[in-house]
């Protein structure tokens, strides 16, 4: 099928992921999951949107006939168009199901047929000419698919009981394809899904496997650890507490973005505080922190000179950094931020500025950082870091505390 993309865990079920290219919003993404009965009497059939729409005009019972005969621009005035518009741009984490349509024949007699009848046959029944009407009717999806037609979709996939996936794929499917059933598409897991294996299939996917462990390399790197090989030259070390309390928020964000990549703030920080109450991103660093020493890779520390950062990896940094930022500076009590000694009466005045500022408005403080975390302020000397480090007076340069203790 040549929408089809891939199969992956979506709400704890296994879908079928399809991807629809379209004329004027790109790619967009479709679903459909696998039941727990009766996979084998539903299909999904790709068909061609001009003879999709021709067939539901032709629908005898007419029941969306005003909404079928429309076009573009009455299209996307439909009352609920504006969750169609919603519903996907959500992408490929967060697929739209497929439409749910019936296709069929409809037979009746010519308009103004009076030929005789006797005991209710026609008595020249064998020679009466019937009208053959084939249609497409809705059960569901019809805002879904008046998006694809309003935005230029030449194929898209839908799906139909078995017993009409013939006749559809006759009328509408792309020539060559065939239909296939759910079964067909999503066969049944090899291991029984009551397994462990079964139980992470459910929940996760390989791409959001691959997402934390970036993110959790990069913000490990940030932290000033890098995972490298344990061999002779190599020494693993014990991580610091705030460290580790650090990168399980990393992991919690990660995931709640990842999974929801339209969470507010809000969101985030109600995730952050139920996941930290119930022990979840330490589980995950715990978890993560032995599967990589299985495979040889231990932390250790890094300097600036001695390694680049992780490939690809300060990029999914980047994705989350919004609410990276708001988790480094609230990731424990005892690593909020470092600050200088308010050795002056001036130092400490600003200090207590800043102090009321992270209190009053966190948001405006945050915004006061560079991109490194970091506020310096030329008048006074004073400054402030978000990310473990510290300043020094005489030469002016930023280094991480944990290279301090790295060096003892």
């Amino acid at each position: 099928m040549q929408t089809f993309y891939r199969r992956a865990a979506i709400h704890h079920s296994i879908h079928a992921v399809f991807r629809v290219p379209t004329r004027d919003a790109g790619e967009v993404f479709m679903c459909i999951d696998r039941a727990n009965a009766e996979n084998d009497q539903r299909a999904v059939v790709e068909v061609r949107a001009d003879k999709f729409l021709d067939l539901w005009r032709k629908d005898p019972f007419r029941a969306h006939a005003e909404i079928a005969n429309g076009n573009p621009s009455t299209w996307v005035s439909d009352y609920k168009y504006a969750h169609a518009v919603d519903g996907f741009s959500r992408g490929g984490t967060n697929p739209v199901p497929l439409a749910e349509v019936g296709c069929g024949l409809r037979r009746e007699a010519p308009a103004g047929d009076n030929s005789r009848r006797f005991f209710g046959l026609r008595r020249n029944a064998l020679h009466t000419q019937t009208n053959e009407t084939f249609y497409v009717t809705f059960t569901n999806g019809i805002t879904r698919t008046l998006y694809l037609l309003a935005n230029g979709a030449a194929v898209f996939p839908v799906t139909c009981s078995l017993k009409d996936a013939e006749l559809l794929q006759r009328l509408a499917g792309v020539p060559g394809g065939k239909f296939q059933t759910v079964e067909q598409i999503i066969p049944p897991p090899a291991a029984p899904l009551d397994t462990f294996a079964g139980v992470v299939l459910r929940a996760m996917n390989e791409e959001l496997f691959a997402e934390i462990l970036r993110t959790f390399h990069a913000a490990a790197y940030a932290h000033g650890f890098m995972f490298l090989a344990a061999v002779q030259n190599v020494h693993s070390v014990q991580m610091p507490s705030a460290v580790l309390r650090a990168l399980a928020d990393v992991v919690l964000v990660a995931r709640r973005v990842h999974v929801a990549p339209r969470s507010t703030d809000d969101d985030v920080d109600a995730a952050l505080t139920n996941g930290r109450g119930d022990g979840y991103g330490d589980e995950w660093v715990r978890g993560i922190l032995k599967a990589l020493a299985a495979q040889g890779l231990v932390p250790v520390p890094r300097t600036k000179l001695d390694y680049p950062p992780p490939p690809a990896s300060l990029d999914a940094l980047d994705r989350i950094e919004k609410h990276l930022r708001r988790h480094f500076a609230r990731s424990c009590d005892d690593v909020k931020h470092i600050r200088a000694a308010p050795s002056s009466f001036k130092l400490e005045r600003e200090y207590d500025e800043r102090e009321a500022l992270a209190k009053s408005d966190t948001k405006a403080w945050l915004a006061s950082f560079d991109p490194l975390g970091r506020y310096y302020d030329l008048k006074s000397g004073f400054w402030e870091s978000l990310n473990l480090e510290t300043r020094s007076a005489k030469t002016g340069e930023w280094r991480s505390i944990l290279d301090d203790e790295g060096d003892q």
